[in-house]
């Protein structure tokens, strides 16, 4: 892809950037140096600082250093000097991967530093730790916690803007991870493309930028955009001589350019991404490049081909012992195809069944319930922080002003707020259900679509069986090998089970809520298996659809209905599926 206009401007700005600070710092300011700046110019300098002199210092120098500034800021009161020192020497801890004891003091010191910036009324600052804070936890797999400090920074930078804020560039980079996490792939490009109108002083985080920019553009299925920016982190990775990302990023320009039908492309980075990952033992890596070799010879046509690569994937998986839950979802998907390229009904079926298998535990975990909720949680004591900071306002006025005035206008100030947090909770309330019943519904049609995909199957395999039926009827003994293999085939395929119909209810009744207590209040009297016939009548199933799923004849599923419309007392004029759809 051609780099349009926004991408060669992002690129200029950085560069620019980086030698504007080069040519103009030509000595960072430090100790009473410091204690002149305002609150958001030391933080500004304090990160550029940190880049270039701390963050590869050994700890001899880095602890006198951070001792010497505390020093100088407790002797001249100048807290945000203070705090800044004991960030940095948090962020300095959590660089180091040797122990577990140094992260716990890395969080220990930012929340020193947090206090600090809260006490003192240092807003930069204080949205500045919260998203170290964040950060640290997040990427230290505390997600909730991670989080809930990322929202809060982000609320609090919100107030002071995100153009006075000196590392809008990291904290929208953070931001923008948390939704890709979870699924949230637009909101997560929004933050993004944020991040790159930022500078950023570190060629490492501008790699894990346009990383996870090809990242999310390959989610959304935007080969050209991916590859883009995969291109541009592939380059600063080779810049910084860093094998891994090299390999890693290598794999991910491959997988954009399988989404672009590029093919032989796509091999090439591929095939890169398998030797370096080899090279360096890292097994899961060259597994799942295998595994993206095989999609691109399904998509050339090649489905023995494909099998090959699936088969040397499984070997390394094995001998590794990483199979993963969302690699094993790609090998099932792909094998769904591979076996439909090859026309094995049988095999197209199970590999189905275990990609859904896979698909449900993949989607369990990038549930984006989690994140709204915790958004929501953050907004409200936001408010509630506003509102006991005006009822200290209200005290301290109610010793200077008229008392009656001051209470009636607090009054009404108060009732204000209150009507609008109702308001603002009900509309929050209100969007959490929707998504949630957009998520159940999604859920519930790919698990029907599935479903119907299979029913597909089982009419296939009944027409060879009716075929072979009439094909040999002078020679019964072939005829009946043929029809058990085919009969064999139909129960392998087996569509639905007492876990599925379980699991099927589930969603049901999340979509249609209450769907099932309605039914028992109404009817008593109805038996699990009459349940389920009228559970599937309000899905809209046709009568051989029913059958095939619950395993009778549609001779049998219209004697049930007869049956269970005389339960439920429904006249002859009356449509079974207008009194269901009423529940």
């Amino acid at each position: 892809m051609q780099p349009g206009f926004s991408h060669i401007f992002i690129k200029i700005s950085h560069v620019l950037f980086i030698l504007l600070h080069t040519v103009t710092l030509r000595a960072q300011p430090a100790g009473d140096a410091w204690i002149k700046l305002d609150e958001r110019t030391l933080l500004g300098e304090s990160m550029l600082f940190y880049a270039r002199n701390i963050r590869h210092a050994d700890s001899v120098y880095v602890f006198a250093r951070f001792d010497e500034l505390i020093r100088t800021g407790k002797k001249h009161r100048n807290p945000a000097l203070e705090a800044i020192s004991y960030g940095m020497k948090a962020s300095w801890l959590s660089g180091r991967k040797d122990t577990q004891s140094r992260n716990t003091e890395s969080i220990m010191l930012y929340n020193r530093a947090l206090e600090l910036a809260e006490k003192k009324r240092l807003p930069v600052l204080s949205a500045y730790f919260e998203y170290e804070l964040g950060r640290t936890y997040y990427f230290g797999n505390d997600y909730i916690k991670g989080i809930e400090y990322l929202f809060n920074a982000r609320e609090h930078v919100r107030e002071i803007g995100l153009i006075n804020f000196p590392a809008a560039g990291p904290l929208c980079y953070a931001l923008g991870t948390v939704y890709c996490d979870y699924g949230e792939s637009h909101k997560s490009l929004d933050y993004l493309l944020q991040a790159t109108r930022y500078p950023f002083a570190d060629s490492h985080m501008l790699y894990r930028l346009y990383g996870m920019l090809g990242l999310v553009y390959y989610n959304l299925q935007t080969g050209d955009s991916s590859v883009y920016y995969g291109k541009q982190a592939l380059a600063i990775a080779q810049a910084l001589k860093d094998t891994v990302e090299i390999a890693s990023m290598s794999g991910n320009i491959g997988a954009g350019y399988i989404i672009s039908k590029e093919s032989d492309t796509a091999l090439l980075y591929l095939q890169t991404d398998h030797h370096l990952s080899s090279s360096l033992g890292n097994w899961s890596s060259a597994a799942a490049s295998l595994v993206f070799m095989a999609r691109v010879y399904v998509q050339k046509g090649d489905p023995d081909k494909a099998i090959q690569f699936l088969d040397r994937a499984d070997s390394i998986f094995s001998f590794c012992n990483c199979r993963a839950d969302e690699a094993m979802r790609s090998v099932y998907n792909i094998l769904s195809d591979i076996y439909k390229q090859k026309k094995d009904n049988s095999g197209t079926a199970i590999s189905l069944d275990s990609f859904i298998h896979y698909d449900k535990i993949y989607q369990k975990k990038y549930n984006a319930s989690i994140l709204k909720s915790t958004e929501l949680k953050v907004a409200t004591e936001m408010h509630e922080t506003r509102i006991q900071l005006l009822e200290s306002e209200r005290k301290r006025q109610v010793l200077l002003r008229n008392t009656l005035i001051i209470a009636s206008v607090l009054t009404i100030i108060i009732i204000i707020q209150i009507l609008y947090r109702v308001r603002q909770r009900q509309v929050s309330e209100r969007k959490i259900f929707t998504l949630q019943l957009s998520n159940a519904q999604k859920q519930l049609t790919s698990y029907v679509d599935s479903i119907r995909e299979k029913n597909r199957l089982m009419d296939q395999l009944r027409e060879e069986l009716e075929q072979v039926r009439f094909a040999h009827p002078e020679d019964p003994d072939n005829n009946s090998a043929e029809r058990e293999k085919i009969l064999a085939r139909i129960r392998q395929a087996s569509l639905i089970t007492e876990e599925g119909w379980h699991e099927f209810t589930k969603l049901v009744d999340a979509v249609h809520k209450n769907f099932f207590i309605r039914l028992k209040e109404k009817y008593p009297d109805l038996t699990p298996a009459d349940t389920r016939l009228l559970t599937l009548v309000k899905l809209n199933f046709s009568t051989g659809e029913m059958a095939d799923m619950l395993g009778i004849s549609p001779d049998s599923v219209k004697k049930s209905r007869q049956r269970v419309r005389k339960k439920i007392g429904i006249s002859s004029e009356e449509d079974i599926s207008d009194v269901v759809a009423q529940l």
